[in-house]
């Protein structure tokens, strides 16, 4: 028996089943403003047809918990303050925004090669990151500037590696008139 059904719950019938209540428990749990906003913005389906791939992506997920291809770690800290500073014309990033850049990019690209490798696990996972416009240029780029440690490449520019070299003949020679 296929059900085929819209159906509108009004706000009353919410309330009565503390609905609320339950997105407000709920966003207790998120990690980021964003998240608990996303989460108290929920509203039920309102076809029972969007409701399936949504369970089966669940039950995917939770029995990551379980199984022996656990979904890699997926956390990552909020970029909106930097993405909002790479617009304005003129203005300057922390190294620990294109950190944070570096590695969402790091972690989308991790869970896609996941997601691809085990597919035949995470089928509704799999199908689901794959509507993800994923481009390796953000990470090489950011890589090539910044190293491992946090710490700006000579190379990142022509001109920072020009004026480091001056500076450590500087050095060189401050540290020669004390020998």
């Amino acid at each position: 028996m296929e059900i085929k059904r819209k159906a509108r719950i009004d706000s009353k019938t919410l309330e009565d089943l503390e609905f609320p209540s339950v997105l407000r428990q709920v966003a207790e749990f998120c990690v980021t403003e964003p998240g608990k906003e996303a989460v108290l913005s929920i509203t039920p389906f309102q076809d029972f047809d969007e409701i399936e791939p949504e369970l089966q992506r669940v039950k995917e997920f939770t029995a990551s918990f379980d199984g022996d291809n656990r979904i890699p770690n997926h956390g990552f800290d909020p970029v909106f303050r930097e993405l909002r500073l790479l617009e304005i014309e003129n203005s300057s990033l922390e190294i620990s925004g294109f950190r944070k850049i570096l590695s969402i990019s790091e972690t989308t690209r991790i869970l896609l090669k996941f997601f691809k490798k085990y597919e035949e696990f995470y089928v509704h996972l799999n199908s689901f990151s794959e509507e993800v416009n994923y481009t390796s240029i953000i990470s090489e780029e950011i890589n090539k500037r910044i190293d491992k440690y946090g710490e700006i490449k000579d190379e990142a520019s022509a001109e920072l590696g020009a004026i480091r070299r001056r500076l450590n003949v500087v050095k060189g020679k401050i540290n020669s008139s004390f020998t």
